[in-house]
């Protein structure tokens, strides 16, 4: 569903722990986006609702290479959304408790 954004050199590794919306937790197979500030889709990853796993997300930072804006600025906050397989149903402020895993530039700050 969130299969349109760029793949660059910039990024953040972030390990998502917790997936929710509406304080209801996000079920396994739903697709988590990572989101700028300007609505451009900057990574994803399908949601694995085990506790035993460990769910990886990249989130892409913008080329300094070329004029397009590809993904996240330095000091950007990062909003998450999700996408439920089973309504069809796209999820704006979805809360997601994540730690940095680790990161290529000075992109981060996070809106959870």
């Amino acid at each position: 569903y969130f299969d349109s954004f760029a793949t660059t050199e910039e990024r953040h590794s972030l390990a998502i722990i917790d997936a929710q919306y509406e304080d209801e937790q996000i079920v396994s197979g739903c697709e988590i986006g990572v989101i700028t500030p300007d609505g451009l889709v900057a990574g994803a990853v399908v949601w694995d609702n085990n506790p035993d796993t460990q769910i990886n997300l990249a989130a892409f930072g913008d080329d300094p290479q070329t004029e397009e804006v590809e993904g996240f600025l330095p000091g950007e906050s990062i909003f998450f959304r999700a996408w439920d397989y089973v309504t069809d149903t796209e999820w704006e402020f979805v809360y997601a408790d994540f730690s940095l895993v680790a990161r290529t530039n000075s992109l981060l700050r996070t809106s959870r």
